[in-house]
């Protein structure tokens, strides 16, 4: 089992429940889970703050997951 073929097609996350899933065709199986609410809820004014942060965190993430995953598909690896 390589990283690439455990990850799938792409990784997606799910911003109600913070918790990254590995997409293949139509199927998800969860891989990861974003841990940090004790930090992040401290670090903003409102919840709400803290809740869209959480979620861009989430995002910018699974995007950078998704373009390592994708240079390394097309390297072959």
């Amino acid at each position: 089992m390589t990283i690439v073929k455990f990850l799938a097609d792409e990784v997606v996350f799910d911003k109600g429940s913070g918790i990254f899933f590995a997409k293949e065709a139509d199927y998800l199986q969860q891989i990861l889970d974003l841990r940090g609410w004790g930090r992040i809820q401290h670090l903003f004014k409102t919840e709400k703050e803290a809740m869209d942060f959480q979620d861009s965190l989430g995002d910018w993430i699974a995007d950078a997951i998704n373009q390592k995953l994708q240079k390394e598909k097309q390297d072959g690896k």
